[in-house]
């Protein structure tokens, strides 16, 4: 992948690297990545890097109360 990574310190991608090491493994195990807060910068390298797309919009929530009360539904319908 092309790009900068916004978080300081970590280089190109190294962050979204882990993370999606992380989302794969997870996935293996029938488990989903949920996100809370994220912010646009962040959104942004999630988008470039193609993991926003990967976890899906569905688990990209705007609050943690957002979070909490989308957890059922995702548990029903995933049977998580």
């Amino acid at each position: 992948m092309n790009g900068t990574c916004s978080v300081p310190g970590l280089g190109r991608w190294r962050a979204l690297d882990t993370l999606n090491e992380l989302r794969a493994e997870l996935t293996r195990l029938r488990r989903g990545l949920p996100h809370a807060r994220v912010k646009h910068d962040q959104r942004h390298d999630l988008d470039a890097y193609g993991l926003a797309a990967r976890i899906g919009t569905g688990l990209m929530l705007h609050t943690p109360p957002t979070a909490v009360g989308a957890y059922p539904r995702w548990r029903a319908r995933t049977g998580g």
